[in-house]
């Protein structure tokens, strides 16, 4: 008996295409490609390096580590994404240490300092406790991305469960549909089924859940609801399962987020401490301080304190608050579209663009100062308290300010409208799909269904995705799926949502199924998202307070103060320069010491006096620095690691920082200046 080659290629295409999703997909597809090709997508330069870093000591320096460290460390590695071996992280912690004894050993016998020894001994003890948790940091990193995600995977697996109850294929959803970085951690449960590592997805799934042991104990009780549901063979006792998986992770997120919410007002109050009141009261202290220790007091000392210390402890309060932060509910998912716009947006031309904004703000400033460096050393010194040398410094701040402020704006400026938008449509599609779904239950036929939709929701934003939709079946002649999905002319390519594309990819799923099991899953997305909507805003109450008060203080507070405290600063050392010229001049008759002079010519240290133009450089700076510094945290606090909500609101703070520091600044220089004029007016003789 022959067999027609062509008719069994036949039938065989047509069985692998009836049996999507079974084990022939899983063997023709492999997704070791896609998620070594998606992990060179999400490492970044300081991952490849310390990768790269890694394998280059391990081939210098062979160890052998015992087995109890390997242990440790090589789950992290996993977890983390990172391409070295448990080796390669202590080869590369041991090979910087013995370069760091060699460059503290060799700067000892150059400088013929041995504290310079005792110094390096210091930092290489700390290298060694500190290079061997890189590993730790990175999967710590990696979480607090990842946490805000959690929700959503639970909730696309619970609806793609309802839809089709295949947990492998559901996990697939999550993968395709979520964003990074929590999307590759499913696909690498993928690659792990695949590659034998595990047997079945749901051993696969039971491990990388059990990672968030400590972390988010309610993801690990939604996983095993969910895969539960898989053994339960009454429908209705099985919907009620995957509900309650979804109202798990939901409650949670909340109760964690009020605790966190609660517990958010001691660390902000420590925050404002440090880094707005006793700041500000040092420098109006300050002025009097130059004057009577001047020589003790360098300039530098303040800018090391005011612009590096205190900034750094900023920073590591703010660090510490956002690593009680608990997982949220991010439904921020423009990645893609995001990704791809700034792939054409950061680049070197909004560099040039701010760097020539500051070099053409601040060059009256430079070459005010550049003429400055031609006088005397008393004219220069008298010069440093003059009103025009204050502006001068006033000037740079201020283009400082703008050029950061236009290098954020420009990086995000094609962006956020988008965006936002977007996430106007997603508050209404849940509303959309949910008038959808009952028109399908009621087997009408999709394209009539989805034109009807568009008819009844005219006045809504999300109205337009749909009749984009339908232009496409209407009028180009498209089937659903090239409607929604077509990468030119699909509704998704005009709004790129991934809430919005996997709902319609069951969407366009369950039409193969029918129309009322389509309408049915329609009507559960629309239940659940619902819910994440109403968890979310929940969440932005319960921050509102703390968010409000962080927003006006780096937008007006700071800026107000500090502005206040220059102005107080330069009437001071106005006066006291003044005062002591005057003693000065009295202390002496025809170049001879009077008795007047005496010592009081010795209270005043008028010549190590810190400038006026560097000591509002300092504060100015110190300004823009605290403005990125409580941006980055209260963008953190509010969106988690929303780059583009970050860099967006970073682009508001410098500009409005900046402006209303340059204005109090001016003003209240030149009113006090104004009170000062009869003072130092004054002649003793």
């Amino acid at each position: 008996m022959t067999i027609d080659k062509e008719l069994a290629a036949k039938y065989r295409q047509r069985v692998e295409k009836e049996l999507e999703g079974s084990a022939i997909e899983r063997a023709v597809s492999s997704y070791s490609d896609e998620y070594s090709n998606f992990k060179n997508e999400q490492v970044s330069i300081a991952h490849s390096f310390y990768e790269k870093a890694c394998g280059f000591s391990q081939g210098l320096l062979k160890l052998t580590i015992p087995p109890a460290d390997l242990e440790k460390v090589r789950p992290t590695i996993t977890l983390a994404h990172l391409n070295i071996t448990p080796e390669g992280a202590y080869a590369f912690t041991y090979f910087t240490s013995l370069v760091a004894v060699a460059v503290f050993a060799a700067l000892a016998v150059l400088l013929k300092n041995w504290f310079v020894v005792l110094f390096g001994l210091i930092v290489v003890v700390a290298l060694l406790f500190y290079l061997p948790t890189i590993p730790r940091q990175i999967l710590n990193s990696w979480r607090a991305r990842a946490s805000d995600q959690l929700v959503m995977a639970v909730l696309y697996i619970v609806i793609y469960m309802q839809h089709t109850p295949n947990l492998e294929r559901a996990v697939k959803f999550v993968a395709e549909h979520l964003q990074p970085p929590l999307s590759l951690d499913f696909m690498k449960i993928l690659w792990d089924v695949e590659s034998k590592v595990y047997s079945s997805v749901i051993d696969a799934l039971d491990d990388y859940a059990l990672t968030w042991k400590g972390y988010d104990d309610e993801f690990i009780e939604s996983v095993h609801l969910i895969e539960s549901s898989l053994y339960e063979p009454n429908q209705n006792r099985k919907k009620q399962i995957l509900d309650e998986s979804v109202k798990v992770i939901l409650d949670s997120t909340q109760d964690h987020m009020l605790n966190f919410a609660h517990n958010l007002q001691s660390p902000m109050e420590a925050l404002h401490m440090l880094g707005v009141v006793l700041p500000v009261m040092g420098l109006v202290m300050l002025p009097m301080i130059s004057a009577f220790m001047g020589s003790s007091v360098k300039w530098y000392y303040v800018v090391l304190l005011y612009n590096v210390v205190l900034p750094f402890a900023v920073y590591a309060i703010g660090k510490s608050v956002l690593a009680t932060r608990p997982a949220g509910s991010d439904t921020s998912d423009v990645y893609s579209f995001a990704k791809a716009k700034q792939a054409a947006q950061n680049t070197p031309r909004n560099i040039l663009l701010s760097a020539a904004v500051f070099f053409l703000v601040s060059s009256p400033a430079f070459v005010y100062f550049a003429g400055m460096m031609k006088l005397s050393a008393d004219q220069l010194r008298h010069a440093s308290f003059s009103l025009p040398a204050i502006f001068a410094s006033i000037d740079i701040v201020l283009a400082m300010g703008l050029a950061l402020g236009l290098y954020y704006y420009l990086s995000v400026a094609g962006i956020i409208k988008i965006k936002k938008k977007i996430e106007n449509m997603e508050a209404e599609f849940s509303s959309a799909i949910f008038q959808l779904g009952e028109k399908l239950e009621e087997r009408k036929p999709p394209e009539l269904a989805v034109s009807e939709l568009a008819e009844t929701i005219k006045t809504a934003d999300v109205a337009m995705f749909f009749q984009i939709i339908v232009v496409n079946l209407t009028q180009l002649g498209a089937g659903m799926r090239e409607a929604i999905f077509d990468e030119k002319s699909g509704a998704l390519a005009y709004y790129p949502s991934a809430t919005i594309k996997s709902a319609m990819s069951l969407f366009v799923e369950g039409i193969a199924k029918g129309s009322e099991v389509a309408g049915s899953s329609l009507l559960i997305i629309s239940e659940y998202l619902r819910s994440v909507s109403k968890v979310t805003e929940r969440m932005k109450d319960l921050l509102a307070d703390t968010v409000s008060s962080m927003a006006s203080q780096v937008k007006v507070f700071i800026p107000i103060i500090s502005g206040i405290v220059i102005g107080l600063a330069t009437l001071t050392s106005t006066i006291l320069v003044n005062l002591g010229e005057q003693l000065k001049a009295v202390s002496s008759v025809g170049g001879q010491p009077t008795a007047v002079g005496g010592g009081l010519t010795d209270i005043f240290q008028t010549n190590d006096m810190i400038p006026s133009p560097i000591f509002q450089l300092t504060v100015g700076i110190y300004v823009l620095e605290l403005a990125w510094l409580l941006s980055f945290l209260l963008s953190r606090i509010i969106y988690g690691h929303d780059e583009t909500e970050k860099k967006w609101l970073l682009a508001q703070n410098f500009l409005v920082a900046t402006v209303f520091y340059v204005i109090v600044t001016s003003i209240t220089v030149l009113l006090f200046n104004a009170l000062a004029a009869p003072v130092t007016q004054l002649v003793f003789t």
